[in-house]
Parts: structure tokens; sequence; C-alpha cells
């Protein structure tokens, strides 16, 4: 588990360090037929799955991130998508490779 520190301000202006505990998973997790929320993050896409511990991941560049990344770009309510993959591991964050996307439907 990696933790990451977070600089916020609190009423008197000071600066706390507040941790936040981001669960890692392993490289090869396989991540079937699962809901998430996609948006644009640069230009890259980024699916937040809201399975109770919100993992965010970046999707490695493929034919299918850049399908979901235009609709996201044409219309920013189509946001839900089901997805299968494979996750990757690097420097101590999550990617996702996509296989197989599927709009949710609305």
């Amino acid at each position: 588990m990696a933790t990451s520190l977070i600089a916020s301000d609190n009423a008197t202006g000071a600066a706390q360090e507040v941790a936040v505990a981001e669960t890692i998973l392993r490289e090869g997790t396989r991540i079937e037929s699962k809901a998430g929320e996609c948006r644009s993050d640069g230009e890259r896409l980024a699916i937040t799955f809201n399975d109770g511990k919100s993992h965010t991941m970046i999707a490695l560049e493929n034919l299918a991130a850049q399908r979901i990344l235009q609709a996201v770009s044409d219309d920013s309510n189509d946001k839900g998508w089901i997805v299968t993959g494979s996750v990757t591991e690097f420097q101590g964050r999550n990617f996702i490779l996509l296989e197989r996307v599927t709009r949710v439907s609305k």
C-alpha cells in the first residue's frame, strides 16, 4: 500500500500534512466487466472505479482508450463505461490496459 501526502490549509492558515492511503493493485490483476466513471486527464483517459475503495487509474494508450476519450470529449455526460482489462504498475501507480469497453445503458 502506497501513501501520498496532501497539504491542506486549516482555519488558521497553517498547512497540515494528511496521509491518504491508496491501495495499489498487483501487476497483472484482471478487471472484468467493471463499471467505471471516465474523464479526460489532459490527453489521457482516467477511470475511477467506485467499488468502495475508489481506485482511479490512467488508461494506457490504445484504440479502446481513444474511443472512450473521444466519446467523453464529445459529450461530458457520457462518463459511464463497463471495462475489461489488465492492471499494470509503474512507480507506485496503477494503470490499465483496456481490452473491451461498453457504454453503460442510459
